[in-house]
């Protein structure tokens, strides 16, 4: 699965120079009762793969802490990674679709017959939603990248 962490000098969107991604990346991000798969070493959770005919939907879900625009450009790096993955598997990437959306301010406000309490919370959260058609790859080969690609979408 990690073929692709290796240092890549690779073009980041909107920049006319390469760009060059090291990829230490510790696999210990665990969230409490997350199960982390013995072959890539990330979670499976939140994802849902069905195969027919050779055909694999994918869908997968994460929330993240982060800058929200640091974490799009990760989202660019991983969906042209996953897509180079699926080539080199002798794949068809039929699409590769990920939506952000970020979570902000949340304010509690609270009164008992007497002057409202306020609790203001500032959060930088976002929900990371996956979506993949792709085409003639094994699917538990799939199921680690795509944790993978989940598991990484943390700045």
């Amino acid at each position: 699965m990690g073929d692709y962490l290796e240092n890549k000098k690779q073009p980041v969107r909107g920049h006319s120079h390469p760009h060059v991604h090291l990829h230490k990346h510790s696999h210990l991000h665990r969230r409490e009762g997350e199960v982390l798969c013995e072959l890539c070493g990330y979670s499976h959770d939140g994802m849902k793969i069905e195969e027919k005919d050779g055909v694999i939907n994918v869908a997968g879900v994460r929330i993240v802490e982060g800058d929200y625009d640091a974490l799009e450009e990760q989202a660019i790096t991983e969906m042209e990674m996953l897509t180079q993955w699926v080539k080199r598997q002798g794949g068809i990437t039929g699409h590769v679709r990920t939506y952000l959306e970020e979570r902000g301010s949340a304010s509690s406000l609270t009164c008992a017959g007497g002057q409202v309490q306020v609790d203001r919370t500032k959060e930088s959260r976002t929900n990371v939603i996956l979506s993949a058609v792709i085409l003639n790859v094994d699917v538990e080969k799939l199921k680690c990248r795509i944790a993978e690609f989940l598991g990484r979408m943390i700045i």
